[in-house]
Formats: structure tokens, C-alpha cells, sequence
């Protein structure tokens, strides 16, 4: 058995299970990961549009969900058994004036399309005005498949996974956390105790005396009705401009008009009236294809800070204490390697005075003391 450090970690979606997988493959610590529900990845992970996006104007994200492009690009061997990424491309419509607030990695290719270049490559889209910008390496992740990889791997690499495992407090002696007391009575001590429970980690967070704030908010996402007229090989459209994308979907296409408010994570039903702004964004966007029906409609949890970046690090006021928190509408696109960052933090492997340690460390000014802006964001 291993004489590295003892990690417990909360939350079996991304953040919690890219971090497991990570710290299995080193081999030098003891990990072991609790999750409430009967199953993984059913919050946030299980509840999001599946698109990968490296496009994003904030810098230390944008890094982290390049590296992660290129992990499920191509994956270790033996990672998984089909294909993570589907490369469809996504259409990015951007202001007219000026360039996008975002940069692209030098290796990943982009061109701007002409209108007439757009109606051919996304037939569907039909709003006027902005800047079409393709990235034909970009497009959607098969998530059940990533989660389904994730835990085989971790349990391969020896990582106690359990489901049904309610956690009541984070263990805190003498100012520092050492594990958590489960619902059952069970204490699981640890050397590091990793909050990766999506909106419920600030509430845990903040009984055990931490300062940081997290702000759960709710998004609404549709599926439309099948339709002959939709072609599975569209790609994604995103238009920056006015908060909506589309892609296809069963035969459909799934919808989002980029709504944010601020929600209590144990009650994120889904609000009725949504369904009429996404048909009406889909109308003002995709014309005809705009009214179709909808089909499946439901609310997922994006948990934000207050400058929209990532937690990964230690908690600045409880030894012990360890965030991967705060992933916003950007988990899927940048999981992977923020577990690796993570990972490297609490094994020693990379310091916290790392550039990209230090952006997104729970210790900056913006993630602790106050409660976070729910400003809209990219993804």
C-alpha cells in the first residue's frame, strides 16, 4: 500500500473524477472518492450540452481546456473504447467590429467564413450580422462515455469509487480539515480533503469555516423535435453576440438561449417560461427550423465564482482543504486538466506559485469574502 498522503474527495462529477483519475495514475498517494448519488456524473456533468469549446476570452481557462482538447483528441491507450470527441466543428459568431476577446491555440485551425461560406457549411442558421469564425477541430464529447473511462480508470489505478456516500461535515480539529463524517456515521480521515461537489461545495465549504464563496446558477437547455431537415453533421453554431447556440441532437437540435440566475442547488427544476425564450431565440436564429417543437426540456447547475475563474488549490484559511470548485459552464471542456493540475498541487508536483497555480488559486481576492457575479458567460 502506498505511504503517500490519504486524499478523500466529494463529488463524483468532472472536477472530482478527472482529479481521481489523475492521482491513481501516480501511484503514491491513497485516494478515495464519495458521491451521493446512486451513480456518477448526474448534476452538472450529466446535465450539460456536451460541446467542447477552447474559445474562451479568459486565459488560464482557455489553457486549461486546450490541454484538455488535446487529451481527448487523443487519449491514452486503453482510456476508452470509442471515440471521445466528435470533430463536427463549431461556428463561433462573433462581434462585427474588432476581433473576438478570445485566442485560439497556434496548432488548432480556424478560418472566418463570408456569409455565402456559412449558408453552406450551417444551412440551418439564418440570423444576419457578426463574424462567423470556424474551428472545424472543435465539437461535441460523448460524456456517458468520458465518465464511464474515467471511473474504470481510476478503479483500475486502485482509487476507492463509491456512490450513495452522503457526506453531513468536513472533519475539522484544531483549525484543519481532515476528512469527512459520512450521513452513516463513518469518519474517513485524510491528509487532504477535496471540496468537488459542484453547487453543494460551497455549503460545505463555508460550515467548516472556509471564506470562500460559490454562487450556484441555473441554465436551461431543450431538444427539439426530430426533423428530417436536420442534417446530424451540421456543426455547432454559437452566436457570442446574442447568448445562443444550437447543434444537433436526436435527429433534433438542442437549443440554449445562455440563461443565468442564481439558484438553491437542491431545487433546480427547471422554469417553465424558459421554454418560450429558447423557441423564441431559436425563431430570431434558425428560422423555420426555429419552431419546431420541444421535446426534452431541463435545468443543469453552473456553479460561479465572482471573477468567473476556477477554485483549484488549497483553501487559504483551513490547512487540509482542497478546492476543485467553481468549474462554471466549463467543466466538461476543461476537466481533464484541471484534475491534472490538481493532482499535481497536492502531490508536490507543481508549486502553488506556478502562473497557472496562482489564477486559479482559492486564496485570490475574488473567490473568498463575498458572493459571486452572475454575469453571463461564454459557455
Amino acid at each position: 500500500m502506498s505511504s503517500g498522503p490519504k486524499i478523500v474527495i466529494i463529488g463524483g462529477g468532472i472536477g472530482g473524477l478527472a482529479t481521481a483519475w489523475s492521482l491513481g495514475q501516480r501511484q503514491n498517494c491513497r485516494t478515495t472518492l464519495v458521491e451521493s448519488e446512486p451513480e456518477f456524473g448526474l448534476h452538472s456533468t450529466g446535465r450539460n450540452a456536451s460541446i467542447l469549446r477552447t474559445a474562451i476570452p479568459d486565459g488560464p481557462l482557455r489553457q486549461l481546456a486546450i490541454e484538455t482538447r488535446r487529451f481527448l483528441a487523443q487519449p491514452p491507450e486503453g482510456f476508452a473504447d470509442a471515440p471521445l470527441l466528435d470533430a463536427c466543428g463549431l461556428v463561433v459568431v462573433a462581434p462585427e467590429d474588432g476581433r473576438p476577446d478570445w485566442e485560439l491555440d497556434p496548432a488548432n485551425r480556424c478560418e472566418e467564413l463570408d456569409r455565402s461560406q456559412l449558408a453552406r457549411l450551417a444551412p440551418h442558421y439564418h440570423a444576419p450580422g457578426g463574424r462567423a469564425i470556424h474551428l472545424p477541430d472543435e465539437g461535441r464529447l460523448d460524456v456517458p462515455l468520458l465518465t464511464r473511462s474515467l471511473v474504470r480508470g481510476a478503479t483500475r489505478a486502485g482509487v476507492d469509487l463509491r456512490t450513495g456516500s452522503r457526506v453531513s461535515e468536513l472533519i475539522v480539529r484544531s483549525g484543519r480539515v481532515h476528512g469527512v463524517e459520512l450521513a452513516d456515521g463513518e469518519r474517513i480521515e485524510a491528509d487532504w480533503t477535496v471540496l468537488a461537489a459542484g453547487g453543494w461545495a460551497g455549503r460545505l465549504g463555508l460550515a467548516a469555516g472556509s471564506q470562500v464563496r460559490l454562487t450556484p446558477t441555473r441554465r436551461h437547455i431543450a431538444v427539439s423535435a426530430a426533423s428530417k431537415a436536420v442534417d446530424p453533421s451540421w456543426p455547432i453554431v454559437w452566436n457570442d453576440q446574442d447568448g445562443f447556440y444550437a447543434r444537433p441532437e436526436a435527429e433534433g437540435l438542442m437549443l440554449c438561449c445562455c440563461d443565468q440566475t442564481e439558484v438553491d442547488p437542491d431545487r433546480c427544476d427547471p422554469v417553465p417560461s424558459i421554454r418560450n425564450e429558447i423557441t423564441a431565440a431559436a425563431k430570431r436564429h434558425l428560422g423555420p427550423l426555429g419552431a419546431l417543437p420541444l421535446t426534452r426540456f431541463w435545468a443543469g447547475v453552473r456553479t460561479m465564482t465572482h471573477d468567473n475563474r476556477f477554485l483549484v488549490g488549497a483553501d487559504g484559511q483551513l490547512p487540509g482543504l482542497f478546492w476543485v470548485a467553481g468549474l462554471g459552464g466549463h467543466g466538461m471542456t476543461t476537466g481533464m486538466a484541471t484534475g491534472r493540475i490538481a493532482a499535481d498541487l497536492m502531490l508536490g508536483d507543481l508549486s502553488a506559485d506556478d502562473e497557472l497555480a496562482r489564477a486559479l488559486s482559492p486564496t485570490r481576492p475574488a473567490a473568498v469574502g463575498r458572493h459571486a457575479s452572475t454575469s453571463p458567460q461564454v459557455s
